[in-house]
Order: structure tokens, then C-alpha cells, then sequence
């Protein structure tokens, strides 16, 4: 005959301060921290001194190439590309190539999280009523008298639609950018910077070619589309594509975001116009050594 033994269950330990404590989070890596903070609103918004650091390096970075390459994403990428710049042309090339190797060499999929991009009437409005704006007061600055009352309306208008299209286009977004760059990232490609950027070379294009703009422009626009391939043209390339590649920033996107508030991106954006400045005093220096 078999008997069987029911053992009691075993008791439960006694629950201790340690063991009924949630384990601590992970710290987040600085990636993590960098768009969290990149994108607060309130500029007096705690910043991390390290994600603080990175911005400043990154914007001095984009600071360096963009003045020693006399031009940015828009300046050398639509404006200069618009020119015909062989210099332009290289620049975007070397910038274009730095800034996805710096984007996958050092991969901040994990800390992005992407963003569809949704189309806004209200936007669309107001970029259609700016461009009015611009074209009529740039008409009667070129026909009436004084211009030096007009232009600047033109200017603040044109300025004004350019910063409209960057929030359009979720272009203000440094994980919208770095989804482009990073073309083998987790997360996939996101193409929609090269269209961004394509679709304004397909307007400028015949504008600056057709429309005569550079041949009837001013002598620094002439000199600017003009220019050779140089050692600070390559350099700047590479330089600015580094810091755009680690931050998702360049100097449109960066100064919008400052102005809507992100403290990231106003440590950004004074970094990289110190750093510019920089270049500016250099090459002033060097011009008035020549001179003497």
C-alpha cells in the first residue's frame, strides 16, 4: 500500500524594503538625452552638461564647414547647386558623404522616434500669403523708389516662408534628418530630405539659369557661383557634414528651433555662428595681410 505525503507549501520569504522596490531605470544614453532636451520648449529648461557639450560641438562643427565653404544645406546645396557652382557642387558632395558616415558611425536610432510627416493647410496658407508678400514688395523694391524701404519687407517675408517650409517639411526635426542620413539605420530610410532639398533645386534651377539671376546679379552672387574647388572647400565639407551628421542640425533647423524655444538648439546655434565668426575673422585677417 503507497501512501502519500502532502507537504505543506513553503513559506513566502518576509517582503523586505529592498526586495518590494522597483529595480532603477537604465540610465539613457546621451543620444537619448540629447533628443529629449532637444526638444523642450521652455527655454529655461534643464540641460545636461554633456548633451550641452555635444550640441556646442556639433554646432561648431557645422560653423566651421559652412564658413569655410561659404554656404550650408541651402546656401551651397540649393542656392549654389541653383548657380551651376562647381565648388558648390563638391561641397554638397563631400557634406553629403561625411554627413552619413558620422550618422552611421555613430548610430542614435535608438534614442529617435519617427515622425510621419502630416501635412498642414493652415501652413500652406501662410507660405502661399509670404510669397506673396516677398514677390510683390521685391517687385516694387526693383521698380519704385526708395528700394532701400521696400527690400527689407521682401527680405523679412522670404526669411519668414523659409522657416514656414522647414516646420512643413518636418525638417526642423534632427530625428527626421538623421533617418535620411543613417541610409542602413534600424529604424529604415527616410527619403524625404532628398526630395526636401531636390524639389527646391527644381524651382531655383531655371529661375537662377532661365531668369537670368546670376548674370544679372550682384558681384558677390557672381563671385560666389564663380569660385573654385579649394582645400577650404573640401574641409568645410567634411566638417560641416560631421556636425550635421551627429546632430541632425544645420543652420536653418537649428535657428527655427531656438526661436520656437529648444534651449538644445539655442547651444547650438550660438556655437555654430561663434564658430563662423571665427572663419570670417581668419579670412579678414589673411586678406588684409595680403593686401600690406
Amino acid at each position: 500500500q503507497m501512501t502519500c505525503t502532502v507537504l505543506p507549501p513553503a513559506a513566502a520569504p518576509d517582503p523586505s524594503p529592498e526586495a518590494t522596490e522597483a529595480p532603477a531605470p537604465a540610465p539613457k544614453s546621451i543620444f537619448a538625452r540629447k533628443r529629449e532636451q532637444q526638444s523642450k520648449a521652455q527655454p529655461d529648461a534643464d540641460l545636461d552638461a554633456d548633451v550641452a557639450a555635444w550640441l556646442a560641438g556639433c554646432g561648431a562643427l557645422v560653423g566651421l564647414g559652412s564658413g569655410m565653404g561659404k554656404g550650408c544645406t541651402s546656401g551651397n546645396g540649393i542656392q549654389g547647386l541653383a548657380c551651376c557652382s562647381k565648388a558648390s557642387l563638391a561641397f554638397v558632395m563631400i557634406f553629403m558623404a561625411g554627413s552619413g558616415v558620422a550618422a552611421a558611425l555613430v548610430d542614435q536610432s535608438a534614442a529617435l522616434a519617427p515622425v510621419p510627416s502630416v501635412f498642414s493647410t493652415n501652413l500652406a496658407l501662410v507660405q502661399l500669403g509670404l510669397l506673396l508678400v516677398q514677390g510683390a514688395f521685391g517687385w516694387m523694391a526693383t521698380e519704385m523708389e526708395p528700394t532701400d524701404r521696400l527690400l527689407p519687407v521682401s527680405n523679412v517675408a522670404a526669411g519668414a516662408g523659409f522657416a514656414v517650409s522647414l516646420v512643413q517639411a518636418s525638417m526642423v526635426k534632427p530625428s527626421k534628418v538623421l533617418g535620411f542620413l543613417n541610409f542602413a539605420g534600424p529604424l529604415g530610410w527616410d527619403p524625404s530630405l532628398a526630395f526636401v532639398m531636390g524639389g527646391g533645386v527644381l524651382v531655383a534651377l531655371p529661375l537662377f539659369q532661365l531668369g537670368g539671376l546670376v548674370k544679372s546679379g550682384s558681384a558677390e552672387l557672381q563671385t560666389f557661383a564663380a569660385r573654385p574647388i579649394d582645400a577650404a572647400t573640401v574641409v568645410g565639407g567634411a566638417l560641416f557634414g560631421a556636425g550635421w551628421g551627429l546632430s541632425g542640425l544645420c543652420p536653418g533647423p537649428g535657428i527655427v528651433g531656438a526661436g520656437a524655444g529648444s534651449l538644445g538648439s539655442a547651444v547650438w546655434m550660438c556655437s555654430m555662428f561663434g564658430a563662423r565668426e571665427a572663419v570670417s575673422r581668419a579670412v579678414a585677417a589673411k586678406e588684409a595681410g595680403k593686401a600690406k
